[in-house]
């Protein structure tokens, strides 16, 4: 038998899923709207195949994937991995289409996709099932002056096609009452639908992920590690990332997915004050560092197709390394070095030599990591010329 899987996305996210995949001993279709993706060319792809990006026609989308499909020509299932919030949604809402052609690694129930990826209700789901979380407030609480600062507004579901055609902000954080109801006035007056929390002290270095893989509810591997650079930094990607031990980390992880039913990959973000961990939020897909998880001793994605494809491990696969460093080179140094200044170059290159994964370099798959080089920096440069970040 040929165990096919076709990764939708082919940036850091996909390609870390592509190179554990491919060493599991799949073969890669990899497909993405954009050719100059890195993990298009990782030495695991098998074929590649460009599509429409669902936000520009969904009917488009769903009729390149059928073709995709078609283009096989194998009798063997094509299992599907997608590693974007935008995939993950639309391939759900048209899985009842899809199903004739793929089998998924991914969650396809819609209701509960609605339950991760919009705040407010993943919020009530949380306190529901006694996940601590930041306290949240109303928009006419923050009009009326009856919230304590500082306190963020996050869209309530960014990630909807809805939302990502209207460039909807990704966070506003607000120190005192003047700025939370101006920004107020402003929601009100473009008719954005937020949910707004208390903002829980910390820095990036405070920001926790359980990185789960499930099947209808039950937990087979929970990696747990943290940010400690972002970018940009407050309200961003991780750009250094480290493994730790964290027995709570996995028991919020265990009972949120168990609580759920939830099936696939996904990161549960949290942050840490004075000993306790606040739920953030939950992406229901790999997330950016995932790569870490594997030299930390928790393989997610060959994980998941090995408890598809033969038995789930009989007890929860955790980290079995820890303190090991996940670095993404490019955006650390132009935002935590070039624009910051939060941190030396020397740090910063210090941080390359310390990682134990990295988002593009891997010595035995080096042709992503040129590709990277030649496409990212060039654009990096260009846009410090022109005074863009």
């Amino acid at each position: 038998m040929t165990l096919t899987i076709a990764v939708i996305d082919c940036n850091r996210n996909g390609l870390a899923a592509i190179r554990s995949l491919g060493a599991y001993g799949a073969e890669i279709i990899a497909i993405d709207h954009h050719k100059r993706r890195a993990g298009q060319y990782s030495r695991y792809v098998k074929e590649r195949h460009l599509i429409t990006k669902p936000n520009q026609n969904e009917a488009g989308f769903v009729q390149d994937l059928i073709d995709v499909s078609k283009k096989h020509k194998s009798d063997e299932p094509i299992y599907l991995l997608p590693v974007n919030d935008e995939y993950v949604r639309t391939l759900a809402a048209n899985w009842d289409t899809l199903s004739a052609y793929y089998t998924p690694l991914f969650e396809t129930d819609v209701a509960q996709l609605d339950t991760i990826t919009n705040k407010v209700n993943f919020s009530a789901f949380a306190k529901k099932i006694g996940i601590p979380q930041p306290e949240r407030y109303t928009l006419e609480e923050v009009e009326n002056s009856a919230v304590t600062y500082p306190i963020i507004f996050k869209p309530d579901e960014r990630r909807s096609l809805e939302n990502i055609r209207s460039k909807v902000f990704k966070v506003k954080l607000c120190h005192n009452d003047a700025e939370g109801k101006e920004f107020a006035g402003y929601l009100r007056t473009e008719g954005i639908e937020v949910i707004i929390q208390q903002f829980i002290p910390g820095g990036d270095d405070e920001l926790y992920t359980g990185g789960v893989v499930a099947l209808e509810g039950k937990l087979l591997g929970c990696f747990t590690g943290k940010k400690v650079r972002q970018y940009p930094p407050m309200a961003g990607q991780a750009s250094w990332a480290t493994s730790l031990e964290s027995k709570k980390l996995v028991e919020y992880s265990k009972r949120i997915v168990s609580e759920l039913g939830f099936s696939g990959l996904s990161q549960i973000e949290f942050k840490h004050w004075d000993g306790e961990l606040y739920v953030i939020e939950m992406n229901p897909r790999a997330w950016s560092w995932h790569g870490l998880a594997k030299p930390s001793g928790v393989d997610l994605p060959a994980i998941l197709i090995d408890s598809v494809i033969n038995e789930p491990p009989a007890e929860v696969v955790i980290n079995s390394k820890n303190g090991i460093y996940w670095h993404f080179f490019l955006e650390d140094f132009f935002h935590n070095v070039f624009y910051n200044k939060n941190i030396s170059f020397m740090e910063c290159f210090r941080s390359i030599r310390r990682a134990s994964s990295h988002a593009f370099y891997d010595s035995s798959d080096l042709l992503p990591w040129i590709v990277h080089i030649c496409i990212d920096y060039p654009i990096r440069v260009a846009k410090v010329i022109l005074g863009r970040k």
